[in-house]
């Protein structure tokens, strides 16, 4: 049976979304990005439905993803803003918090670099994610409290 298409999907997700039917958009994004990994449309409406749902750490990961994977397309420009509070004190700021408050890093191994900062006093914050079968993303709470992200490009050959 081939697999449904992907434009076709996205368009019926898009209106799912401006019915606020959130779910239903995201559950036809991820058939998307199922047979189409890096999709960069499915992408940015995935993260806007998780946004909307509310879930806005998974939202900026698939939005992080995408400037990973594809940064010509990640123009995001017309994903609605989400309205956030400015954390007085950054070293417990959600990931998702306004202001200047993490750096990511491309990483060759980041179990083996995890390891090495956790035995320097790095804390791991959630989890280390799998994102599109491409990238492991996590976060950690580094000097002073600030926010750093890991993000290893898996090799497609696996």
């Amino acid at each position: 049976m081939p697999s449904p298409n992907p434009d076709a999907l996205l368009n019926l997700a898009r209106q799912d979304l401006s019915d606020g039917r959130l779910a239903a958009a995201q559950d036809k994004c991820l058939q998307v990005l199922t047979a189409h990994h890096h999709h960069p449309g499915a992408l940015v409406l995935l993260g806007e439905a998780l946004s909307g749902q509310g879930r806005h750490e998974e939202a900026v990961r698939v939005f992080n993803a995408l400037t990973l994977m594809q940064p010509a397309v990640a123009d995001l420009e017309d994903v609605p803003l989400v309205e956030l509070q400015v954390v007085a004190d950054h070293r417990n700021a959600p990931v998702n918090a306004l202001g200047y408050l993490r750096v990511m890093f491309a990483v060759t191994d980041i179990d083996e670099l995890l390891d090495r900062l956790l035995k320097r006093g790095a804390q791991l914050v959630g989890e280390v994610v799998l994102c599109e079968n491409s990238y492991r993303l996590c976060y950690i709470r580094g000097p002073d409290g600030i926010l750093i992200g890991l993000a290893e490009q898996l090799e497609l050959n696996k």
